[in-house]
């Protein structure tokens, strides 16, 4: 019956679309079909999402990511600062220092349901108290499964969608499809920018994985790795041609350009901080001086 529903709805539209609806209208019309079947398949709790969309209107941030340049940073300056924390950072001493406002998290490998994810993500669990949680739509599945994190504030992300050279034809809405994301920075950007925050800084972003093309175990994080990780196969690049890297990281920088781009329509600034690194779609800031004014 509900395939027999959506077909005739599809019917409309095609009926609207090709005779009576000049371009832009077909547009919109094809954007809410898609919006309503998806919220459909049991997704509509993205607009949960909806409570948080510009709570922090007009504020600034901090993305914290792992790079190795964020040991030469003092870390100390963000502790009043609201900053956004990502991955394996909440197994570092840093964690407890800067309590982050945000954590974000987007491996598929650490929602798994394999022992070592489920004992990381009970170790996050344990780890995050006021922390806003943000994970992909897949994520939700193990989670609900294992019950974990329960009495914390998790808010999903579906990121099946795509970004394009036509900004108009993706939208970092929450509560609807956004698109993937290749780097776990580049979803918190969007969260950031959803929740508000119009001055959004980077750290530790060295996005410089194309200088260790055959790495054999994970790249290099300000961290120790053996002390965070210890699951070298969860490294995909392991068996990486150097073509392999070149392309990931062409289609990452894309994302970032057109993101930028994104935001700067909406009024959103996204600079970078970070002592070094290879990521130049944004404009640079130095670190210290951002806490001179």
């Amino acid at each position: 019956m509900e395939e027999k529903t959506i077909t005739l709805k599809r019917t409309i539209i095609d009926f609207l679309k090709y005779w009576l609806l000049p371009k832009g209208f077909q547009d919109i019309l094809i954007s809410l079909f898609y919006r309503s079947s998806h919220l459909n398949k049991n997704y509509s709790f993205l607009l949960d999402n909806k409570k948080i969309e510009n709570i922090q209107n007009g504020e600034r941030c901090f993305i914290i990511g792992n790079g190795p340049s964020l040991a030469n940073q003092d870390l100390d300056k963000l502790k009043n600062e609201y900053t956004f924390a990502v991955s394996h950072f909440f197994m570092t001493e840093k964690f407890s220092d800067i309590n982050p406002f945000g954590y974000v998290v987007a491996d598929p490998a650490l929602f798994e349901e394999s022992t070592f994810a489920i004992d990381w993500l009970t170790k996050l669990n344990s780890k995050c108290t006021d922390q806003m949680l943000f994970f992909p739509i897949s994520a939700r599945k193990t989670i609900k499964k294992y019950k974990l994190f329960q009495d914390k504030n998790i808010y999903y992300l579906d990121m099946s969608g795509q970004f394009n050279e036509d900004l108009t034809k993706f939208d970092i809405d929450l509560t609807g499809i956004v698109p993937g994301a290749q780097t776990v920075i580049i979803m918190t950007i969007m969260v950031a920018a959803y929740i508000g925050f119009e001055k959004i800084y980077l750290i530790g972003c060295d996005s410089d994985w194309a200088k260790y093309p055959f790495a054999k175990g994970y790249l290099p994080h300000f961290y120790n790795d053996k002390n965070v990780r210890s699951k070298p196969e969860i490294c995909p690049r392991q068996n990486w041609k150097y073509e392999d890297v070149l392309n990931a990281a062409l289609i990452i920088f894309k994302s970032y350009r057109l993101l930028n781009e994104k935001l700067k329509q909406q009024g959103i600034k996204v600079y970078n901080a970070t002592d070094g690194g290879f990521l130049d779609v944004f404009e640079r800031v130095d670190y210290a001086k951002i806490f001179e004014k």
